[in-house]
């Protein structure tokens, strides 16, 4: 007879993720009473353990006769509508966190404590009826399972209400507003982080450093069809600074935005066309 498994399949009911500053000298160090934090209303936290297997097939055999551990890659993706900016400008300042994700059914609590984590990539956007969105995905030095929390986590369900797309205003150039003719717009900012090992006797396996490598800011704008201003701008290589700005929250200031392509469809009966508007920015600024 097959034995049934005895515990509870989880869902994500159960599942609470919170974060913490490690410190700028402390790096894959989480503090030792933590007070954690949440990054903002959670839609989605994938988990990824990277054992990187060597596998070894010796001369004179088809198969594989030994396994050896290679570099441990570790980190998650975390998915969330924006409250505020505290965790998004993690991205920009590159400050290391400890991140915590556990499920709470059963007596005892079920741990991944990811530590050393730097934001390598970060996108936001906004589409109308929509919240605005936040999409991190990011690298861990290591991420250590237990049964135990420690320090205080916060309350399971945040306070501030997550803020839709009509808070946001979208302003290129001195003249240009295209709140009125703007469908959708987005942001990307990828730091680009190189994983750095370092041959070492002790824990060899996992990273020593996360390198910061070239910055590329990118993005794209879904705007209405009312003139060819656009479609004339990157003809021209038309270059201005792209602000948006979140009521309640900040002001993203991309500089130097100019469009690397454009492209409008139509299609009957007689719907809006929309003109697709990627772009590459020089910078990035918050305040």
């Amino acid at each position: 007879m097959v034995a049934t498994y005895a515990n509870k399949v989880f869902t994500d009911a159960e599942k609470f993720v919170y974060y913490v500053l490690e410190g700028e000298a402390l790096y894959g160090q989480t503090p030792a009473a933590p007070s954690w934090l949440l990054p903002g209303v959670r839609s989605n936290f994938e988990n990824t353990i990277d054992r990187s297997i060597v596998k070894i097939v010796p001369g004179g055999s088809r198969d594989v006769a030994f396994f050896k551990k290679g570099q441990l890659k570790t980190g998650f993706n975390l998915d969330y509508h924006m409250q505020n900016n505290t965790f998004l400008d993690l991205a920009r300042t590159l400050l290391c966190f400890s991140t915590i994700a556990y499920f709470t059914e059963g007596g005892t609590p079920d741990v991944y404590l990811h530590k050393g984590c730097l934001i390598n990539r970060a996108t936001v956007s906004a589409s109308i009826d929509n919240p605005i969105a936040v999409r991190t995905e990011v690298i861990s030095q290591n991420c250590v399972h237990g049964t135990t929390i420690p320090g205080t986590p916060y309350a399971g369900e945040p306070g501030a209400t997550p803020i839709m797309w009509n808070a946001s205003d979208v302003v290129f150039g001195a003249d240009i507003n295209l709140h009125g003719a703007l469908t959708d717009w987005s942001f990307t900012l990828n730091n680009n982080l190189q994983r750095i090992p370092v041959i070492r006797s002790t824990t060899g396996d996992l990273l020593k450093y996360l390198a910061e490598r070239a910055r590329s800011i990118t993005g794209e704008l879904t705007v209405a069809y009312v003139d060819s201003t656009f479609m004339d701008a990157i003809i021209a290589m038309t270059e201005a600074n792209l602000v948006i700005t979140v009521a309640g929250v900040g002001t993203y200031t991309l500089g130097g935005v100019a469009f690397d392509s454009g492209r409008y469809t139509s299609k009957p009966p007689a719907e809006i066309v929309p003109q697709r508007l990627p772009f590459t920015a020089k910078t990035y600024g918050f305040a």
